[in-house]
């Protein structure tokens, strides 16, 4: 099953509560980490735009280098923080949709030709760190089975069964 599946179907069993804490990926819960990886492929829909109209293409942010993305990353999770969860699930869906509607009209040059889009490079090694995130996510649900510190040893064998 593709990672993208499996994180669906991971999201589909979660409920809003699971969605809104604990933390997941240091501070970030579950409605940061799909914010952030949304974000990413619409940056990508914006890179590829100017790619192919021959505009300058900023990234990974105006202002910031490939060296700066803790603050790119930081921008990311400031511009969603404060959205309410079904704001961020309706972006994270119809985003995934139109980035993937992109790459399906895509040429196979305009895929495969090294050096077509300069930033690709780069954005194919972060796409390594955002499938590392969507596994993470995947593992949600044996995160929030675990037993909260200080449980005795009768209510973790309680949590197993």
């Amino acid at each position: 099953m593709p990672e993208r599946a499996k994180l669906e179907q991971t999201l589909s069993s979660l409920t809003q509560e699971e969605m809104l804490g604990p933390a997941v990926v240091g501070e970030w819960i579950v409605k940061d980490v799909l914010a952030h990886l949304a974000d990413w492929e619409a940056h990508m829909l914006t890179w590829v735009a100017a790619g192919r109209s021959g505009d300058p293409v900023e990234h990974p942010d105006p202002g910031l280098t490939w060296k700066q993305l803790e603050n790119f990353n930081q921008r990311i999770y400031e511009a969603h923080r404060d959205q309410p969860l079904e704001e961020v699930l309706a972006y994270f869906h119809t985003i995934h949709e139109q980035f993937m509607a992109m790459v399906e009209d895509m040429a196979d040059e305009e895929l495969l030709t090294s050096g077509v889009y300069p930033f690709l490079a780069r954005a194919a090694y972060m796409a390594g760190w955002g499938n590392m995130l969507i596994t993470i996510v995947g593992a949600i649900p044996t995160f929030l089975k675990r037993p909260k510190p200080g449980t005795s040893p009768e209510e973790r064998m309680m949590t197993r069964i």
